[in-house]
Parts: C-alpha cells; sequence; structure tokens
C-alpha cells in the first residue's frame, strides 16, 4: 500500500514544486514589484537591485538600497537611515521570525557593531534567515526582502553567472551574458558594519548571497580587474541585493493524486506513478543537496545501496517539476 505526501502550505518548507511553463516562470508582481527578469545559463536573475522595502529600483544602473544580512527591509536598508550603536539581542526584542521588532528603537535603523565579536546586527546569530533549505533546494523564508516571486540568491548560484565583464556603460559595474539575454550588476558599493560609513559606492559591488559562512556570509564582489565569490563579509555590513526568481508554489491535493512514489518507506525499490504525465528524468538527491542518482524516463529505481535515511526525490514531468521526500529503512 502506498504512502502519499500531500503538499500544503504547512509541508512548505519540505515538499514543494518549481513550475516552468514554455519558458516563462512565475514571476508575476506588480507595480515596482515586477521584473522581466533575464536568463543566463538557467537562472533567472532580476534586471534591477532592490530597493528599500521590497521594491526594485526603477532602473538597472541605480544602486538600490543596502542589506544587513538576514534582514528584511524595515528601513535599515536605505542609504540615508540613522545608525543604532550596538547588537541587539533578547528574545524580548526580536518578533516570531527573529526580526526587531517595530516598537525597539532599532527598528528602521542601520545597526552598527561597534567591534563587538561576531560582528553581527544581533545576537545570538542565525543562519536561516535568508533560506530554510539548503544550495541545491532552496526555500524561501518570510525574511526575504525579495518581492513576491523572487528570493534571494544562493552561493551555487551566483557561481553559474561566471566572471563577467567591467563595464562603464549604462555605469560601472559587472555585465554578464550575451544578445539579448544581459545582466548587470552596478558596482553600488557597500554600507560598513562598523560605523556605518557608505564605502566604495561607484567603484566595487558587493551582493549578498544567502548562504551563511560559519560567523560571516558570501557574497559576490567585484571591482574593474576583480571577481570573487568571498566569504568574508561581516553580517553587520549593508550589501546589494539582486533577487532570482522563486517558481516555489504550492500545488493542490488532487494535484499531488497524479504522482505517486512507493512503497514509502522503502528497503530498496522505489516505483514511481505519474498517470498521464510524462516522467522526463528523476534525480535523487541526500539531506545535504547532493544528487546521489539520476534515471531518464524510468518509473522503477533501485535505492537498495544506499545508507538508511531521508532523501528527495526530484521529477521532471512534461508539466514542470516536483520534489517528494523518501524514507530509505
Amino acid at each position: 500500500m502506498s504512502n502519499k505526501f500531500t503538499f500544503s502550505v504547512k509541508h512548505l518548507k519540505t515538499f514543494f514544486v518549481l513550475f516552468t511553463f514554455l519558458g516563462l516562470s512565475l514571476c508575476y508582481t506588480q507595480a515596482q514589484t515586477q521584473d522581466e527578469g533575464v536568463v543566463i545559463n538557467g537562472i533567472k536573475w532580476a534586471t534591477r537591485n532592490l530597493a528599500a522595502h521590497g521594491k526594485f529600483v526603477e532602473k538597472p544602473e541605480d544602486h538600490g538600497a543596502l542589506f544587513q544580512w538576514g534582514r528584511k527591509g524595515d528601513g535599515h536598508e536605505q542609504r540615508t537611515s540613522s545608525n543604532y550603536s550596538g547588537v541587539v539581542s533578547g528574545s524580548q526584542n526580536f518578533d516570531e521570525n527573529g526580526q526587531i521588532i517595530n516598537t525597539h528603537i532599532a527598528y528602521g535603523k542601520f545597526i552598527t557593531h561597534n567591534g563587538l565579536s561576531p560582528y553581527d546586527w544581533r545576537s545570538p546569530q542565525n543562519d536561516n534567515f535568508w533560506n530554510s533549505g539548503n544550495e541545491t533546494i532552496p526555500v524561501k523564508t518570510a525574511n526575504d526582502p525579495c518581492p513576491n516571486g523572487w528570493r534571494m540568491p544562493t552561493k551555487t548560484e551566483f557561481t553559474t553567472l561566471g566572471n563577467g565583464e567591467w563595464t562603464n556603460t549604462p555605469a560601472n559595474g559587472l555585465r554578464f551574458g550575451s544578445g539579448t539575454e544581459i545582466l548587470f550588476l552596478p558596482a553600488a558599493g557597500f554600507h560598513r558594519g562598523s560605523n556605518g560609513s557608505l564605502d566604495y559606492v561607484g567603484s566595487n559591488g558587493h551582493y549578498w548571497s544567502s548562504t551563511p559562512n560559519n560567523k560571516t556570509a558570501y557574497r559576490l564582489l567585484f571591482w574593474s580587474n576583480h571577481v570573487s565569490i568571498d566569504g568574508g563579509p561581516d553580517r553587520a555590513n549593508g550589501l546589494s541585493i539582486r533577487c532570482v526568481c522563486d517558481a516555489t508554489v504550492v500545488i493542490t491535493e488532487i494535484e499531488t493524486e497524479k504522482i505517486l512514489l512507493y512503497p514509502n518507506p522503502t528497503t530498496g525499490e522505489l516505483r514511481i506513478e505519474c498517470g498521464e504525465l510524462r516522467i522526463e528524468n528523476v534525480d535523487i538527491f541526500d539531506v545535504f543537496g547532493r544528487k546521489l542518482l539520476s534515471h531518464f524516463q524510468n518509473t522503477t529505481i533501485d535505492i537498495s545501496h544506499l545508507p538508511v535515511g531521508v532523501y528527495f526525490v526530484k521529477l521532471y514531468t512534461e508539466s514542470g517539476e516536483v520534489i517528494k521526500k523518501v524514507l530509505k529503512e
């Protein structure tokens, strides 16, 4: 007898679907949160930096806001925001998502750490503020400052961009892609977490990823003759944000019924039923996001050689991509 899994909002952190229809992603937004996006190496990026309060800037060359790592848009990201001296701590000063409550004096202000290790804007630190999934399967959080339909990029997604090319048109910055698929990242500088100064505006680019690195976090760093994925910036620094398309949606129970994996749990053989849907490929990942197996147009998979544990099965069908969890006993 099969053990069926139903997708719901409650289980969004574990189960979700990535849909792509005829090359069109589910990034439908309005007003200043709308962006057509550009696809570079299979990933759709917003064409403009993030401004304050979850909106995009008007033009690709506009520098935009500077966010402290893990904070949502509350006003602190504005370049003209006032500073608050000292790290915020104490559970009574944070809401259910770990953000500063709106009655605290530091709310909406840029927080300077004043040399206090680990050089964050809050204590204790939290590594999951911008991604509750992992590098392979990122999951947008309530703290993600990107508009609906968009999310923070991971370190891995920044890596897919390559080195790009420095340009002075339409402003100083880095250009990726070719032809009609061009992505431009302006050299917007950064907001220094130690004293609140604005540095390297127009000469350097500093873009946050959602990926933590011990007490710091990874960023895309560049200037005229340098491009790197750097894991050293303190989380109290204010950096630019360039969102990627988030095609995460919740599917209905009726749609879920079309795709069955059984037996689940399994000791070896895993069978897949998709009704009238055609399976194009199946990948199996461990809980760390590492791909272990790949099968093409195969509805029976042998995982008897895998260790006991939890695995994620990603199914590529003609109507989109689905990820489900399987227990190997």
